[in-house]
């Protein structure tokens, strides 16, 4: 008499089963910084100009936020 074993078939479809019920949750949220001084000029330059830029991105939406500080700067701010 042979007796089949479905405890693989059983394991690989439970595998398989949270995989697809944990899609959603493989969305992240990518955070990012950024320092805005003159250092990071390329040639570096002197200036009193200085910020931050905190981005997030959220990889389930495609959207991507962003939060600028500034200071220091001998003008108005441009694009």
């Amino acid at each position: 008499m042979r007796i089949q074993s479905f405890s693989p078939i059983l394991s690989a479809l439970a595998v398989s089963a949270s995989f697809l019920c944990a899609s959603p949750a493989l969305a992240d949220m990518m955070k990012m910084k950024a320092t805005l001084d003159g250092a990071q000029q390329n040639p570096p330059i002197t200036t009193e100009g200085k910020g931050t830029a905190a981005l997030v991105f959220d990889t389930a939406t495609k959207q991507l936020t962003w939060n600028v500080t500034y200071s220091g700067l001998s003008g108005p701010a441009t694009a």
